[in-house]
């Protein structure tokens, strides 16, 4: 009953900030364009450059060799209930993300509780040297701890300009393990008024099979014992393309894909000659999004899509037959923020889908043993108003809901099988508010730190008391 009313107050909230910013959108437009100048165009394209780091680590990735559940990692036993909504809070805008890739070089850095005694980091760090009038060289550092990867990653860029449009570079990435080293090829070029292009092609773990190769005639010794080890035996590559719109313009569009055509890999154990099953990885993403400008308010839609298949058949021991796993996840979505007088009112509304299937003979090496067709349909909300205290404090409040349809409970058990149990919840709605407080003391810098109260108190069957302080962080932005 204690959770219906908070249900009950949580969409009465909804509709009145719903009406709030409507009315503030619709009557004020033409007066703020006089007082600020024109806000930054849309992206969303951190979400495709995080999952190419996802894809290129993959030893960082959380999990082991065995771990089957998507490149993308949407479950780990790290992972909370609320982690998407902590997520969403913690990410960058889409318009500072926009305003970000636009500069280029720089420092940012977000970071948040997302356990009690944990924090979920993602910092960068771009930098770059002049060599000559036409090439440059450039290191990109990576760092990000939560609770879909645990790495420290450098990439090595040189930078090669062709006349004025067109350029060329070749990176190199290095991280803790040898296995990892994987090497880029990319090709820029400005098409005037229909936009600016990228493509890359990565050549993946291109030390791989040396390093298995080397050293194994010595006899293994301590954590070297059991050493599972997987034989790349086609080539091992994806293709990154970006399509962006000309800058300036009163409209804006970003779209990106990765695709990673089948590759196969023999896994076998050093020690046990009967240790052997053949693997076979494909997996795509597409994203998108268009945004206009009016006045001083920018809006649009987004879209993404993300897949992986992943099939084993077994060439001896430890399981027999063959099984397949299949990831999916989509979601589509609008968005609207501006500026009024002293206020930034914000909006954006999501919808979702997660599709897990897994089917075949033998589940004994799968994180979930047992065949199970999974889906999960949410819907995310984050409306927001902020207000200019002075040019170098603005202060925002924030209202953010999750809110996941159809939940089996029992199917829930089987997929998420090692996160906590406090995900295992009846409850099919998380709301909260988030206040956020941002400074801008320099033109180059900003930081910002918020806090988040929990409305429902995360009142379910698995919590022993109702808790309100729903994590906090900052964020950090450095532009050189």
């Amino acid at each position: 009953m204690k959770f219906k009313e908070n249900h009950g107050m949580s969409s009465k909230l909804i509709k009145l900030l719903t009406v709030i910013i409507t009315t503030a959108f619709c009557t004020l437009p033409a007066y703020s364009q006089y007082l600020y100048t024109k806000l930054p165009h849309a992206s969303n394209i951190d979400w495709t450059f995080n999952h190419r780091l996802q894809i290129m680590d993959k030893s960082h990735a959380f999990g082991d060799s065995f771990y089957d559940r998507g490149f993308t990692r949407v479950y780990t036993r790290r992972g909370h209930r609320e982690y998407e909504l902590d997520m969403m809070n913690q990410e960058f805008s889409f318009g500072d993300q926009y305003a970000w890739h636009k500069n280029g070089l720089g420092f940012r850095s977000r970071f948040a509780s997302y356990k009690k005694a944990t924090w979920a980091v993602y910092s960068e760090l771009h930098s770059e040297s002049k060599l000559t009038s036409r090439s440059r060289i450039g290191l990109h550092t990576y760092l990000q701890q939560h609770a879909r990867a645990n790495r420290a990653l450098f990439e090595f860029e040189y930078k090669l300009n062709i006349g004025k449009k067109n350029s060329i570079s070749l990176s190199n990435t290095i991280s803790e393990y040898k296995k990892d080293m994987d090497f880029t090829v990319s090709y820029r070029r400005d098409l005037g008024p229909v936009g600016n292009v990228r493509l890359d092609y990565t050549f993946q773990d291109y030390y791989n099979n040396l390093v298995n190769t080397a050293g194994n005639n010595l006899p293994p010794t301590g954590e070297e014992n059991r050493k599972i080890e997987k034989e790349i035996t086609t080539p091992s590559f994806f293709i990154l393309g970006r399509w962006t719109a000309p800058k300036d313009k009163w409209y804006n569009w970003d779209l990106s894909f990765i695709y990673q055509p089948k590759i196969k890999y023999d896994v076998t154990d050093r020690i046990d000659e009967q240790f052997f099953f053949e693997e076979t990885k494909n997996l795509y993403l597409i994203n998108g999004l268009l945004s206009v400008r009016y006045s001083s308010f920018v809006g649009g839609v987004y879209g993404y899509m993300d897949y992986t298949a992943t099939k084993r058949i077994s060439k001896g021991v430890p399981f027999k037959g063959m099984y397949m796993a299949k990831q999916r996840s989509l979601k589509g979505g609008v968005f609207l923020y501006g500026k009024i007088w002293r206020f930034e009112p914000k909006l954006r509304i999501s919808f979702e889908n997660y599709y897990d299937r897994q089917y075949g003979d033998d589940f004994s090496i799968s994180v979930i043993e047992r065949a199970f067709d999974y889906q999960e349909p949410r819907r995310l909300i984050d409306i927001g108003l902020g207000y200019r205290i002075s040019e170098k404090i603005h202060i925002t409040a924030r209202y953010m809901q999750l809110n996941r349809y159809n939940q089996d409970k029992e199917s829930v058990r089987f997929v998420v099988k090692h996160l906590p149990e406090i995900y295992m919840g009846n409850i099919f709605k998380d709301n909260r508010i988030a206040f956020h407080i941002t400074t801008k003391f320099h033109p180059k810098v900003r930081f910002e730190v918020f806090g988040a109260y929990d409305i429902d108190g995360d009142d379910h069957e698995y919590n022993p008391r109702v808790a309100r302080f729903d994590k906090g962080g900052g964020k950090l932005i450095v532009l050189f």
